[in-house]
């Protein structure tokens, strides 16, 4: 594939020290996703993932029983790049 819209949706993500989130979308390659568990942190990408992401949410979150436990996450590929969205329930 070259182009498509994607829909992730989790009802319970992994937690914890040491827990590599990502969703696997061609091959091998990934798409990381985070979930803030502190309030100071902070999302990038990894030294070996490209140009990385811009988190413009300055939100913070707390412990994982006290953010939500439901999370959509929309990947949209096209000729223009890739663009993703985020939704907490």
């Amino acid at each position: 594939y070259n182009a498509g819209l994607v829909i992730l949706d989790i009802n319970r993500a992994p937690w914890g020290c040491a827990i590599w989130r990502a969703w696997w979308t061609i091959g091998g390659g990934q798409w990381s996703f985070v979930i803030k568990t502190t309030p100071t942190a902070t999302e990038q990408s990894l030294p070996n993932t490209g140009r990385g992401v811009q988190e413009w949410s300055r939100a913070s979150y707390d412990t994982m029983e006290k953010i939500s436990i439901y999370k959509v996450e929309a990947m949209k590929w096209d000729e223009n790049g890739i663009a993703v969205c985020e939704f907490l329930f």
